[in-house]
């Protein structure tokens, strides 16, 4: 994930994040921290597609709290209110273990799942050959099933925190999509070599519209830090709506530069942009500029 460009404007946007926005922190404030009032009250949440949905028991003055919509929603009489049970049918259960854990501590843990795959469980035995390995192919296919499994559960990951964010978005709770892409940033830019995966990106425009942070975000990971190898392996899960935005970025960020006589003679042997026959006295070098976007919602709405 990208960082603003300057470091005025990211610890701004850290600040921002991390401490809340005065008028959100002071709207709060009227309908006071959830402090066990009542442990008694609780609500249900049905995760999940009918007929598998998985239930989910969540104290009341959290999700009252936290949520404006999830204060009308179970405050009302319609069917949630009478109830007390609301359905989220498009995320994951994994997604929603995360918004709980949100809920209570404002924090998540994203190494649940991950570190249980282990870098390489494929040990010598007795009888190995001097390389160290058991025999044809089992150290080495061993090894890299076992980095295929790590992959598939970050790419599962990415997309668990995919449906969190559009949770936050539907249920009015820009704290928890800040939370989001500061989680995202840390896991992307850790010291693992791990980088942002395409497993996400359909799920973010099918549940987003035009304009949308984090479709700002899908776009520029994929136009900037993303292997190109990632993007071929996984071309399917990108949606034709992105395409354009992808374009739109390119088109955007790279501008041919004219050169000037003295500089072209200097670099002649350097460049190679002339088609082959061509004659014309001025060839161009490519400037590519990135802009930063910020990919963090405002926090004075809830």
């Amino acid at each position: 994930m990208t960082t603003p460009a300057t470091n005025s404007k990211r610890k701004r946007t850290t600040d921002e994040v991390a401490a809340g926005s005065s008028a959100s922190q002071e709207k709060k404030a009227k309908l006071r921290a959830p402090h066990f009032s009542a442990p008694a009250e609780m609500v249900t949440f049905l995760v999940g597609k009918a007929g598998s949905e998985e239930p989910f028991l969540v104290h009341k003055e959290f999700v009252c709290y936290y949520s404006p919509a999830l204060r009308a929603a179970f405050n009302s009489s319609f069917v949630e209110g009478q109830t007390q049970t609301y359905r989220l049918e498009d995320i994951s259960t994994n997604a929603f273990r995360l918004f709980v854990q949100w809920l209570y501590s404002q924090k998540m843990d994203l190494h649940v799942g991950i570190d249980s795959v282990p870098d390489n469980s494929v040990q010598p035995v007795a009888g190995a050959g001097k390389n160290g390995s058991n025999g044809p192919g089992s150290g080495s296919d061993g090894n890299d099933g076992n980095k295929e499994d790590k992959e598939e559960a970050r790419r599962a990951q990415d997309l668990d925190l995919a449906q969190l964010w559009v949770v936050g978005d539907r249920l009015f709770i820009p704290s928890l999509q800040n939370a989001v892409i500061l989680a995202w940033y840390k896991l992307w830019h850790s010291n693992d070599g791990r980088s942002c995966s395409t497993s996400w990106i359909n799920y973010a425009y099918e549940h987003t519209c035009v304009g949308s942070h984090l479709r700002n975000l899908a776009v520029d990971e994929l136009a900037y830090p993303v292997n190109p190898d990632e993007i071929k392996k996984h071309a399917e899960e990108l949606p034709r709506e992105m395409l354009i935005d992808l374009t739109l970025v390119y088109s955007k960020a790279v501008w041919p530069i004219d050169e000037e006589d003295d500089f072209q003679k200097e670099w002649a042997g350097e460049y190679s942009d002339k088609r082959p026959g061509s004659m014309r006295r001025i060839g161009h070098r490519y400037r590519c500029t990135r802009t930063w976007r910020n990919y963090l919602v405002p926090e004075d709405e809830g």
